[in-house]
């Protein structure tokens, strides 16, 4: 697993330090329009800064949609990362399950999972809320074609041209999407326009509390040009405190104990470890005690 993460990440230095000064920009804060607020660290042309307002912590240079619609749909880094999804579906079914309890409470008539990817999330629904009408949507035309092959209703568009359905849903999920959308305003006012009366809508996201992202800051996994966003649950309350919502449930969920251990140890956090270094790590791991808090679930109503 440390080797496919290093290898993508080569792949998204490799893409994103090609991009020219002209495909990048400055963004204000994206929750309340201030700006610049406080750099908290640089990678590469990243400036990951922290708002003195609201206190959301984003990427303040970043790649413009020009370059992100080329990173998403033509470079072999996202091609990489399909593969390294089909090789991690542990770590994909823990993460759903932490809602199966909640979602199979509220047995909802209708979901929308935006961001589906290949179905892995509608497919798990399938047997746990089985009366439930299921729907997804993802810009990837290859992930795409893998759901529909396995009997899912997906449709390949971007969460845009949810504007143009009448249909409204009981939950709608994001897993994964938040942080990468520019305008995260715009996106849970559309996602909100198409909830039924006392829908939720259930949103994952990297936590920017978690012990990886405190401690290991640029070294973590999930510090990306992409990312535009890193939120926790303070943040994310004020997100959807805007359009009246309240957070039900939460989740703190993936477990980042191995990555930090390595780099408090003087190593990379993905190396590979030999097996003696990972009985030794073990060890430490657990008299630390390092949470389980990699990222987190809001589920909001």
């Amino acid at each position: 697993m440390n080797g496919q993460i290093k290898r993508y990440s080569k792949k998204l230095d490799d893409f994103f330090s090609g991009l020219s000064h002209t495909d990048w920009h400055y963004m204000p804060c994206p929750l309340c329009g201030d700006g610049p607020g406080v750099e908290m660290f640089s990678k590469g042309r990243m400036q990951v800064t922290r708002c003195d307002k609201c206190y959301l912590v984003y990427n303040r240079y970043q790649p413009n949609d020009a370059a992100l619609k080329v990173f998403y749909q033509q470079s072999s880094a996202m091609k990489n990362w399909a593969e390294f999804k089909k090789s991690d579906l542990k770590r994909q079914s823990n993460k759903f399950s932490a809602v199966r309890e909640f979602l199979q409470s509220c047995n909802p008539e209708r979901l929308l999972d935006i961001g589906c990817g290949n179905g892995f999330f509608l497919q798990s629904c399938k047997a746990w809320i089985p009366s439930c009408d299921l729907m997804g949507i993802d810009p990837s035309p290859e992930a795409v074609e893998i759901a529909n092959a396995n009997g899912l209703n997906v449709l390949n568009i971007e969460y845009e041209n949810l504007a143009k359905t009448s249909i409204r849903f009981n939950a709608i999920t994001a897993f994964g999407v938040l942080e990468h959308i520019k305008d995260p305003i715009g996106f849970i006012r559309l996602c909100k326009s198409k909830l039924a009366k006392d829908g939720y809508i259930i949103i994952c996201v990297p936590n920017a509390q978690s012990s990886a992202f405190q401690i290991m800051r640029e070294k973590c996994f999930t510090v990306c040009p992409q990312h535009l966003t890193y939120w926790d649950t303070s943040s994310l309350d004020k997100l959807f405190n805007k359009f009246n919502m309240r957070r039900k449930e939460t989740y703190l969920i993936e477990d980042e104990s191995g990555p930090i251990m390595k780099y408090l140890w003087g190593r990379e956090p993905y190396d590979e470890l030999s097996v003696p270094e990972c009985r030794e790590m073990l060890k430490h791991v657990q008299e630390t005690g390092i949470r389980k808090d990699y990222k987190v679930i809001g589920i909001y109503q």
